[in-house]
């Protein structure tokens, strides 16, 4: 299922900070108090029609 999409860091990405809490999270720098956040962009992977 993972192999028919796409993921790609976003703009976002480049601010990820690591928080302390019970466990490490990442979360977006000027963003942080917002939680646990991991900005993605989620596409349909290209599908060879070979098959």
């Amino acid at each position: 299922m993972v192999g028919k999409f796409e993921f790609e860091m976003t703009d976002k990405a480049e601010r990820i900070l690591r928080k302390a809490c019970t466990v490490m999270i990442p979360a977006v720098e000027s963003e942080a108090e917002g939680g646990a956040q991991l900005p993605l962009a989620v596409s349909f992977a290209h599908q060879d029609d070979g098959y």
